[in-house]
């Protein structure tokens, strides 16, 4: 039972408790007033036994009596039966169906008429004596407050029952919701899980498998580190003949400029004799050809008949006048 339910069933309660005191002392109201007839239809009929009854008035009597209809029973507003609400308990949303429960209709009570035949007027007719009517009035005005409060009781139960169905559905409702959303989340999160272990798995199995290739790829960069250290020192021991290679050249390259500079200052030293040189050059080969040409003439004088001068054969001299190259004096 939800708390809702125990707060209409403690309201129903409260107001059968409050009925039930009310009908208390309405009875008590009923027996007094039923006295209070009984010792005034007694005095009647003590006061009409001592008068002198008169024929014609007795026969009026009589006859409206057995003209009037026979009174009906005074009306009395039936008790509050909380049996007749249907209060919903949790079981009533335990299902998937939602019904929204109403309470009952509340017995109409037409209290306050008074037409002809009513409780009512017949019991204010036969009151008689003003104390009685005040009672009488003032417990029907209590009675007829006590019906409105009631009528307002049942419509503020018949609102919050439907504002407690309201609020239990929509509690219902956001309950499901929420397991809605709570399995779903559930699923996604399960999903993920299931999606992530797929992935390791995965990872796991492409690790294994790189596993001999990483070891591989591991000896090759050891034996590329050896060959590094060789080319290394390679490199050093190239690099030391290098410079020293380099450090001959540039030895000899200083020697050559000494050289040349050494060249220079002798070919300016030189250069006087070289010109005297080619001076005794050119008189020598003139001196050629002026004895070639004393040669030629000496032939042509002596002529042909009588051959050459055996000192001018060079075979006897073993000078060849034509080739002879002159030596220059110091």
């Amino acid at each position: 039972m939800t708390h809702a339910d125990r707060k209409s069933d403690d309201f129903a309660a409260q107001c059968t408790s409050v009925w039930r005191a009310f009908k208390a002392s309405r009875m008590s109201e009923d027996m007094a007033r039923s006295a209070n007839n009984t010792n005034a239809t007694n005095n009647t009929e003590a006061a009409e036994a001592t008068a002198v009854p008169s024929p014609a008035l007795t026969s009026l009597k009589r006859a409206a009596q057995q003209a009037a209809p026979p009174s009906p029973p005074p009306k009395r507003m039936a008790p509050f039966d909380s049996s007749s609400w249907s209060v919903p308990t949790s079981e009533a949303y335990s299902g998937k169906s939602q019904t929204h429960i109403m309470p009952k209709p509340a017995p109409k009570h037409n209290l306050s008429s008074t037409g002809e035949g009513s409780s009512l007027s017949k019991e204010t007719e036969i009151l008689e004596e003003p104390g009685i009517l005040d009672k009488s009035r003032l417990g029907l005005l209590t009675y007829d407050k006590l019906v409105e409060l009631q009528k307002q009781v049942i419509n503020t139960m018949t609102t919050l029952t439907a504002q407690t169905f309201s609020l239990e559905n929509k509690e219902a409702d956001q309950e499901a919701a929420f397991q809605s959303s709570i399995t779903s989340l559930q699923e996604s999160q399960q999903n993920q899980i299931a999606s992530m272990q797929r992935q390791l798995d995965a990872a796991a199995d492409l690790f294994s498998a790189s596993d001999g290739k990483i070891v591989n790829a591991l000896n090759q960069i050891a034996a590329l580190s050896v060959k590094l250290s060789d080319v290394h020192d390679r490199l050093e021991r190239d690099h030391k003949e290098s410079q020293a290679t380099l450090v001959d050249l540039s030895a000899k390259i200083d020697r050559a400029i000494q050289d040349t500079s050494s060249l220079r200052s002798l070919a300016y030293r030189q250069g006087p004799a070289i010109s005297r040189v080619e001076a005794c050059s050119n008189r020598v080969e003139a001196c050629s050809n002026r004895v070639k040409a004393l040669g030629e003439e000496i032939l042509s004088r002596l002529g042909d008949d009588h051959g050459p001068h055996p000192s001018l054969d060079s075979e006897t001299t073993g000078v060849n006048i034509n080739t002879a190259t002159p030596v220059a004096p110091e």
